[in-house]
């Protein structure tokens, strides 16, 4: 059985979730805008490490998020291997309990206490509540027997941090493709720390019927994955393997997807690029050739 963890303010009392939380011991305000980078400079947090080796930001004091009281919250930490911490907090997630009791109990009296402050959520279903503030998403579900759960997302507009990236040389090898091409699965760059601003000299390849282009910079230092706008850019020296692969039609429709591995976490996928399948196929050589020996056709899969 879960502990009690939240007390409820009265409204008087609570603070603008929209804005971000405050540490209450501490007189200190941590906004949603507020970069992991400025968090770690705080002096009422800590950190800690999971059974995982996760790394979490935790906190020295209560934390206050709108009209809650929070003993035990605690953000996760960006894996530096592939994110970012130079930029806002993307999303926190934590389980309430307020009484003893079950988790509808609970759930009922914390979308009640939300409310106050945030209005009548919607939409509401199956006992999972959500309201849409300023850029905030705010999710209130049940979780397990005996508590509820908030997830909060921050969806505010940061694409002013994506950054330049200046090419070593210039592109020796590139494959353009027309009308068909690739995208790029995440393009969140919080989540991603290789995703960059489209450089000059690759954006000077694209046309009407040109969409996308993988390429290599002049003695294979670099290679990226680039639409106009942005790019997957990477040192050839930090990647393990690049893997190619066809998920045929099963339950879901047919793919291909290239996998890029970096070498301090070979058996973690850091980025999915995909497109049609079986489009890759007609440019193996080519992929072979740009990528060189850790380039690998992987066997089918299907779409389970």
């Amino acid at each position: 059985m879960s502990k009690i963890n939240c007390v409820i303010l009265n409204e008087n009392d609570s603070r603008d979730l929209t804005e971000g939380f405050f540490v209450s011991d501490y007189n200190q305000k941590i906004k949603w805008d507020d970069t992991f980078s400025d968090i770690n400079n705080l002096d009422s947090i800590d950190f800690e490490l999971d059974e995982y080796n996760s790394k979490f930001i935790t906190f020295n004091s209560p934390v206050i998020i709108g009209n809650l009281i929070i003993n035990d919250f605690k953000i996760r930490y960006p894996d530096l291997r592939f994110n970012r911490d130079d930029v806002p907090i993307d999303s926190v997630w934590f389980n309430v309990k307020v009484i003893d009791g079950n988790a509808g109990e609970n759930y009922l009296l914390l979308k009640e206490s939300l409310a106050k402050i945030l209005g009548e959520p919607s939409p509401v279903y199956d006992m999972t509540s959500h309201w849409t503030k300023k850029g905030i998403n705010i999710c209130l579900s049940t979780s397990g027997s005996d508590s509820a759960s908030i997830r909060i997302e921050n969806n505010r507009d940061y694409t002013n941090l994506i950054q330049n990236i200046k090419l070593i040389s210039p592109v020796n090898e590139k494959i353009l493709f027309r009308k068909k091409g690739f995208y790029i699965e995440n393009l969140d760059f919080r989540k991603n720390k290789n995703l960059y601003k489209t450089p000059d000299q690759i954006k000077e390849y694209f046309t009407n019927e040109i969409n996308s282009v993988i390429w290599a910079t002049d003695k294979r230092e670099q290679f990226g994955f680039s639409n106009k706008d942005y790019s997957l850019v990477f040192n050839m020296k930090d990647i393990n393997e690049i893997k190619l692969q066809n998920e045929l039609p099963g339950r879901g429709g047919g793919s291909t997807f290239i996998f890029i591995n970096p070498l301090d976490s070979a058996n973690l996928i850091n980025v999915h690029v995909r497109t049609e399948l079986y489009l890759f196929d007609k440019y193996v050589d080519e992929l072979k050739s740009l990528f060189g020996e850790k380039f690998e056709i992987l066997e089918p899969r299907y779409n389970a």
